[in-house]
Formats: C-alpha cells, structure tokens, sequence
C-alpha cells in the first residue's frame, strides 16, 4: 500500500471523528501496529523502520461478557454499520478531497481459530475492507473484529490521543500488553493448535517478518514507558540474537506475568 494512504486515512479520522465516542454496546479502539505507531508518535518516541512499516488499521470491537449468537449478531451489525460508514465515507472523501479514484473492497471473515487460552478473548466475526486505488492492485486497509474479552472496560481508553487521532486509543499498558501477548503466544504450546499464530513467530515461524515487527514494536514500546520487566527484555534481547531455546523459556515467563 502507498504510505500516504494510512496518512489519510488518518487525517480523514481527525476531521471525520464518526470513532471517537464509546457505545453502550461495546469497547472499540485501535490495535495492532497502527496503534503502536500512533502512541510512540504521540510519546514522541522514534519507531524502527519495521514499525514505521505498518499500513493497515486493525480495530477491536469487545464485549466483557459471554453472550448468546443473537445478542453478539446485533452488535457486530452495529460494529458493521460503524466501519462501513467511516470507511466508505473515506472512499468517497479522497475522491472529492485529492482526487484519488479508490474503490472500497469489503469482505466477513470466520476465523478458522475464535478461541485463544492465553488470552482468553473469543473472535466471534471479523469485517476486512480491501481499497483498490486506480492504477493499483487492492489492498489490506481496515479490519474489524468483534470479540469478547472477558472484564474489557471503556476506562482501558485513553481519552486525549483518541481525539487527538479521530481513533479510539488504548493506555500504553494494555497496548503493550496485547502485542506482547501475540508475540509471547506464538512461542506457546497454543502456537501450535493456531498455524496463524505459529506463522508469526519470528524465529521460527513462515512468517517471521510479522514476529520481528512484533518484537520491534515491544521494545519501542518499551522505550515509551517507564518501566519493562526484566524477564521482557530478555525475551526481546534472546529474539534479536536468535536464541530459540532461550526465547521459548523466556516466552513463558512473559506469559506468566502478563496474565497475572
């Protein structure tokens, strides 16, 4: 994706802030390596080039209790009304803002793993909206997720950088916290019932590329805030160094503690 895409789509959130207020039916923010980008910008914190590399959105949508299909299928039609407005109103302002003739590309996903024991979070569906540029081939531009987490609170938002972005943003712990727990998982036992996941280990997995992002993202992060475990930092140092065995015995340390 064109890096001036994320860009404007960040500007369109400021002046378009549709995100911004919390709901009754759910607690929505911005996760990922978006979100990372966004606080160490805010922090003003200088990311990595494998941080910088982030394109795409991703968006939580989280329910603190467990609730029927029924209950969960109206909220994610809320979730779905929400995105799709936000996102095809994007389409529409960067033709009549800069021009640019782009086509929204919108698909449901059912992940093939909802549940994850680490985390305790259950996927219950996610939306993926694709953006065709003219002249270009689509691209990944915003995925939504519906998902319970069990005890997720609004207060988990951090009110200042969500207006300052248009986007609701975690507190710095539960950011960091949610990307740990990826990049500590995919050293998991778990890791291996989830190919996705396991994919993402930077060490040994398919896709390493996303588990060194992870791993640059944390020790940002850890930069960004005033205190990192020790046992996280040895975890992060065993990664860059390629220390499998001593990354996996880490791994679970981390784990350990974050769940507490």
């Amino acid at each position: 994706m064109s890096t001036r895409l994320p860009e404007l789509f960040l500007e369109y959130s400021k002046s378009h802030p549709g995100l911004v207020r919390q709901r009754k039916e759910f607690v929505h923010y911005l996760s990922g390596g978006m979100a990372v980008k966004f606080m160490l910008r805010a922090k003003r914190v200088a990311a990595t080039s494998l941080v910088k590399k982030t394109t795409d959105f991703d968006f939580v949508f989280a329910v603190p209790d467990k609730l029927t299909d029924a209950t969960m299928m109206r909220k994610f039609k809320l979730m779905d009304s929400m995105m799709s407005r936000h996102v095809f109103g994007f389409e529409r302002w960067l033709f009549a803002t800069y021009k640019i003739r782009a086509k929204v590309l919108k698909f449901d996903l059912v992940p093939p793993i909802l549940y994850n024991p680490i985390t305790k979070k259950r996927i219950f569906r996610v939306i993926q909206y694709k953006i065709h540029v003219e002249g270009q081939r689509p691209e990944g531009l915003v995925d939504a997720t519906m998902v319970h987490i069990p005890g997720v609170k609004s207060d988990q938002i951090l009110e200042e950088y969500t207006a300052r972005f248009g986007m609701p943003i975690q507190h710095l712990k539960y950011l960091y916290k949610g990307v740990m727990h990826v990049l500590a998982g995919s050293f998991s036992s778990f890791a291996d019932k989830d190919p996705s996941l396991k994919s993402r280990n930077p060490l040994v997995g398919d896709r390493k590329e996303k588990g060194l992002k992870n791993a640059a993202r944390i020790k940002n992060l850890m930069k960004a805030q005033t205190t990192a475990s020790t046992a996280a930092k040895k975890f992060v140092k065993y990664i860059e160094k390629g220390n499998v065995k001593q990354a996996y015995k880490a791994a679970n340390v981390v784990l350990k503690n974050i769940s507490k």
